[in-house]
């Protein structure tokens, strides 16, 4: 109920206002809802978004600005129904409801009434103090007891101290660092890192020239390379360089006051004799050795939920989807359980329909069919994504749209949403492809955040989420899709197609939607959920024995 005002009943009104079946007294009192209630305002924005192809909140405040013969020349927007005044007046009715938006709206959306969690006073702003990413953690343990999360921010000033184990760090500056067992590291700045011991193997590619790792006896600056460092016990640090070259000085010198290091060789500097190299063999490990090596391993305990859709039949009853792991029961039609669907109950899987290109399991055997106009799946999670808690949640999904020659203005929408149970359309993190291609982030009741570039619209995908949340302060949610034939990241990238803003929630999402809408069927296979990169993208899951049998 909004106010006393049914959902559902408000949601058959925006289909009939958009499908040219609204009656007189639907007309009047669709009038007054959106007149009187803020929230069904914003549903209905969220509706002429899907309907109409409008792209993100700011679009529409842009759009209701301005001329209503403006707003019918708008990119991806067409009258409902040219021969039918009733047409007019939806689209007048947008411009409207859109301009209430705008006089009451950006008060309205953003005011922090709407949030359940607030950055105090004197927080910290976490995402303007980020120098680098922790990207991955294998097998750590730290000499302070730290609890470092992969996909974690990490400030200015902060010292990670390694007692055992493997970590990549990816600064903001592009420069890409391995640490490994007993190595003591300070946070500088996103361009530089200072080794109080141990060991590092940074790869800086051209963007990132000039990378600077600062030790007891010296500065080694970055000339477009990949080199490892190491500072003894005692202070004696050793350079090498396995590729491009590197400055090398004590700190404050500059670089042209420096000594340069090529690729293929290795110095040693004693405490006792300062800055004299000694020539020592190149010994040091290549970054992607490193990198091979631990995306390689095991991650136990780190995926908490799979649907790989491994079933037998080609039309599965839905009471009868209990694979995998990490569900609270099958799949429905339904949002909530009990509530009326005209949908078939089943589960459509068919074969070979994905084409694969990723070092990814999934894709290669039978995939959720979504057929034209067939609308959501649901399904509960054993393991919520907790945003009252300071979390990290990566998740993944393959997508395939059927090849065929689709013109720009066919509608074709998919997309994985992230839900509450007990309050369903409350805060919500919805990953989605929008009617004009591009990838969105939508939250609550409509607010999206919108990529620059469309998809290509052909062939598979491969979705990832990222979701950063806060017991205090924003929480952070992004959105990358690999095309078919694209290069993929091995360890998180290091730029995502979209990533929130101004996003604070404390819900506790624990219900999976996959949904698509359009001309052609959509096909979906190997959704994942797990607290790092390697668990929810790369590794292949420890599947349960699937116990669904094919029907006489």
């Amino acid at each position: 109920m909004i106010d006393g005002f049914d959902r559902d009943e408000l949601f058959r009104l925006f289909g009939s206002a958009t499908n040219g079946t609204l009656t007189s007294d639907e007309q009047q009192r669709m009038r007054i809802v959106l007149e009187g209630i803020p929230e069904a305002r914003k549903l209905w924005y969220l509706y002429c978004d899907l309907e109409l192809g409008l792209a993100s909140w700011s679009e529409a405040k842009r759009i209701a600005a301005e001329p209503v013969s403006s707003f019918l020349k708008a990119p991806g927007l067409q009258p409902l129904k040219s021969n039918s005044t009733l047409g007019a007046w939806i689209v007048s009715g947008a411009i409207a409801c859109l301009s209430a938006i705008v006089l009451i709206g950006s008060t309205l959306l953003f005011e922090r009434n709407f949030f359940t969690k607030h950055l105090m006073p004197g927080e910290s702003e976490i995402i303007a103090q980020t120098v680098a990413t922790l990207l991955l953690a294998d097998g750590c343990e730290w000499l302070d007891g730290g609890d470092w999360m992969e996909g974690q921010a990490l400030l200015a000033g902060e010292t990670l101290r390694l007692r055992r184990g493997m970590v990549v760090l990816r600064f903001e500056s592009g420069a890409e660092v391995v640490m490994e067992e007993e190595t003591e590291v300070e946070l500088e700045s996103r361009g530089s890192v200072r080794l109080l011991s141990g060991r590092l193997t940074v790869r800086a590619p051209d963007e990132a020239a000039g990378f600077v790792v600062r030790t007891p006896m010296s500065e080694v600056k970055d000339l477009g390379t990949e080199f490892a460092v190491s500072v003894g016990s005692k202070g004696d640090t050793e350079v090498h360089v396995m590729e491009g070259q590197v400055s090398l000085g004590k700190p404050g010198v500059t670089t042209e006051d420096s000594q340069r290091l090529n690729e293929g060789q290795a110095v040693r500097f004693e405490r006792q004799t300062g800055l004299i190299p000694q020539l020592v063999p190149l010994k040091a490990p290549r970054f992607m050795d490193l990198i091979d090596d631990a995306t390689r391993k095991p991650n136990d305990g780190a995926l908490s939920t799979v649907e790989s859709f491994e079933l037998i039949a080609n039309k599965v009853s839905l009471h009868e989807t209990k694979s995998n792991y990490g569900w609270k029961g099958p799949w429905r039609d339904k949002v909530i359980a009990g509530s009326e669907s005209n949908r078939e109950d089943v589960l459509v899987i068919a074969d070979g329909k994905l084409n694969p290109g990723w070092p990814v399991a999934g894709g290669y055997g039978a995939a959720l069919r979504i057929d034209p106009g067939a609308g959501s799946r649901f399904r509960t999670m054993s393991h919520p994504i907790a945003l009252n808690q300071d979390n990290i949640t990566y998740v993944s999904l393959m997508v395939q749209q059927e090849i065929r020659e689709l013109s720009s203005n066919e509608p074709y929408r998919a997309w994985l949403g992230f839900h509450s149970a007990k309050r369903y359309w409350g805060d919500r993190i919805t990953f989605r492809i929008g009617t004009i291609g591009k990838r969105q982030i939508e939250i609550r009741s409509g607010e999206s955040f919108v990529s620059p570039s469309a998809i290509t619209r052909r062939g598979s995908q491969f979705w990832i989420g990222k979701i950063i949340s806060r017991k205090k302060g924003e929480d952070e949610i992004f959105f990358r899709i690999y095309d078919e034939g694209e290069p993929f990241d091995l360890v998180e990238p290091g730029t995502w197609s979209v990533q929130s803003r101004g996003f604070f929630s404390d819900a506790i999402l624990d219900v999976v939607e996959l949904g698509a809408q359009g001309a052609v069927p959509c096909w979906f296979d190997e959704l994942r959920v797990g607290n790092n990169w390697r668990a929810a993208v790369l590794e292949a899951p420890r599947m349960k024995v699937n116990d669904i049998e094919s029907p006489n």
